[in-house]
């Protein structure tokens, strides 16, 4: 099975979940799973180093992480397909015709976006982006053992 998380530059939400579930399922010894994940855009632009310090804090080193643009290979590839926000929502709906859940609807049958640091209005200074991103990426660590759990659902084929 090919599981594929989208956001929008492939440099947090979508990185933290690949890795996290790569974690996630070599901890648990589950095999036969291959996780990707990819950018809308994927403008060339260095990971923040909150999302670096975060990840590692769970063991996962991510410095050799290749920003990946989103790409028909990767989405005819992919059996399930969680995307973090509305945009990406709304480009596959576009670009591919095909409806794909919210990460948060996959993992807790929730129907919204896991918005990005841009998305918030929470977020005004360097210390509440850090912030946010954390905790972004603690929902996400808490979570993806219902992602695998839940993902048959949202089988494409």
């Amino acid at each position: 099975m090919n599981i594929l998380f989208v956001c929008r530059q492939n440099i947090f939400r979508s990185v933290a979940a690949q890795y996290l579930f790569e974690k996630f399922l070599k901890d648990s010894n589950i095999y036969g799973i291959k996780v990707m994940s990819a950018g809308t855009e994927s403008t060339p632009e260095p990971m923040n180093t909150a999302v670096i310090n975060a990840l590692l804090s769970y063991g996962i080193d991510v410095s050799n992480h290749k920003q990946r643009r989103l790409s028909k290979k990767d989405v005819s590839d992919a059996d399930v397909i969680a995307v973090m926000g509305e945009g990406q929502k709304i480009f596959m709906k576009k670009n591919y015709g095909i409806d794909v859940p919210y990460y948060k609807m996959t993992c807790c049958g929730l129907d919204e976006p896991l918005l990005d640091v841009e998305e918030t209005d929470k977020v005004h200074t360097k210390a509440q982006e850090d912030e946010y991103i954390i905790k972004t990426i603690e929902y996400i660590h808490d979570t993806i053992q219902k992602f695998y759990e839940n993902m048959g659902k949202y089988k494409k084929h």
